[in-house]
């Protein structure tokens, strides 16, 4: 197939995505384009490629056409996720002219900053500040999961990223929210989404920590949360905290929802996360945890969002814990 075949066979699968949200439109590796994603922001098409060269120029040339064809995307942005030298990862803009920014925003001033709606959230994303936009696509089951199990709990949410999880459970009713990072940006990104959603931000609302202290002293002092979300990196991290380490995947899963179990409520859910490769990623860890918990743990797993069809991707448990045993 041609690539506008591609892209043209691509939307035929998906339902309509309502004006101003956020989609994922193509998943080159499962739907016939190696190398290369495209989201959709609103009006705008995120064209990513993860070759090391960079885009292929007669590709990318095809993809941009095939997109600015379609009568509800008026600007098309390439980031070139594969290349790890310069800026490259950062996007820029191919064709036409980016929305206007929101007022609401405290960070409306930053090149390529944009607001886009997720039911009733309303979420900022970068379009061409950084290698990520600040919104991960694939969880937005979960985010509507959360928004629907909120109300009335305590919520705790572990490398909050830009607190995407945290909006959704205020908006959800959550008495209270906690979000957690170690990213001073992502923080930031994060204080701006609360603002968005008119939602308060004080001093425990989002704390710069790592996520392994945090927890440790948070298990000292007899903390705990009705729903802790744990939606940690999926590869490698270089880290500030825990003595440099960062998070490690393989190493680090099962010890972070271990620890998320110890400050979890009786009666509350551990939301469990993790897009990365293989069971040892994920599904080992996850019951390793499991065999540790003291407590009767029953699991829910979540559906995936339909847009990723490819074999791997974000995968999430509820994880409801049970009474102390007595």
């Amino acid at each position: 197939m041609s690539t506008a075949e591609v892209v043209w066979a691509a939307l035929s699968r998906r339902a309509p995505a309502p004006p101003g949200s956020a989609r994922r439109l193509l998943d080159g590796r499962a739907e016939g384009l190696p190398g290369w994603t495209v989201d959709r922001y609103g009006p705008v098409a995120l064209i990513q490629s993860f070759g090391a060269q960079g885009a292929e120029a007669a590709t990318l040339s095809e993809l941009t056409a095939a997109l600015l064809d379609l009568p509800d995307i008026a600007c098309a942005v390439l980031k070139e996720r594969g290349v790890r030298q310069g800026d490259r990862g950062e996007g820029r803009v191919l064709a036409g002219v980016l929305p206007g920014p929101d007022e609401r925003d405290p960070l409306a001033s930053r090149a390529g900053r944009f607001v886009i709606h997720e039911g009733d959230l309303r979420l900022g994303v970068d379009l061409l500040y950084g290698v990520n936009t600040g919104l991960f696509l694939d969880a937005r089951p979960m985010r509507r999961w959360v928004q629907g199990h909120a109300r009335g709990l305590r919520v705790l949410n572990l490398f909050s990223y830009t607190a995407a999880f945290g909006v959704a459970a205020a908006v959800g009713g959550a008495t209270s929210t906690t979000n957690v990072d170690l990213v001073p940006s992502a923080l930031e990104r994060g204080r701006a989404n609360y603002a968005l959603n008119d939602l308060p931000v004080d001093g425990r609302s989002h704390a710069r920590d790592d996520v392994f202290d945090f927890l440790k002293r948070a298990t000292r002092r007899g903390e705990q949360w009705d729903l802790v979300v744990v939606d940690p990196p999926p590869v490698p991290t270089s880290g500030r905290g825990r003595k440099g380490k960062g998070f490690d995947p393989r190493r680090d899963q099962h010890k972070v929802i271990t620890r998320a179990l110890s400050v979890c409520a009786d009666g509350g859910t551990v939301l469990a996360m993790s897009a990365a490769h293989g069971a040892a990623g994920f599904e080992e860890p996850l019951q390793r945890a499991l065999q540790d918990e003291p407590r009767t743990v029953a699991q829910e797993s979540l559906a995936r969002d339909d847009d990723f069809p490819g074999p791997d991707g974000l995968r999430a448990v509820a994880l409801r814990v049970g009474p102390t045993p007595t």
